[in-house]
């Protein structure tokens, strides 16, 4: 909570700077998360071919807004599913992930 708002009031500004924004801070801190990727495996005990299913999600593109009271980060991800069972491999685009913090 409280870490979180100092870093944003410090690194994107506080709020009163709307006339001045921080566009390279916003910039940078999105190409931080665009690419990155984190896998995580699901077990397919309710599927008749058994098998374990392997998931990568893949950060495509980020937008983060930023005020006085609130950050919102929006992930755009792929997430790329394989099947242990039968070595197929699925893709699924334009997954939305909203991240929100705020002052409450």
């Amino acid at each position: 909570g409280v870490k979180k708002r100092k870093w944003k009031d410090d690194t994107l500004g506080n709020g009163r700077d709307y006339i001045l924004p921080k566009p390279r801070a916003l910039r940078d801190f999105n190409s931080l998360l665009v690419g990155q990727s984190f896998t995580f495996l699901e077990d397919n005990d309710n599927n008749s071919n058994g098998g374990v299913k392997k998931r990568k999600v893949v950060v495509e593109e980020c937008a983060t807004l930023s005020n006085c009271a609130r950050m919102d980060v929006l992930l755009s991800t792929k997430i790329i599913t394989t099947s242990s069972s039968n070595n197929t491999t699925e893709e699924e685009d334009g997954t939305l992930l909203p991240i929100t913090t705020s002052k409450e």
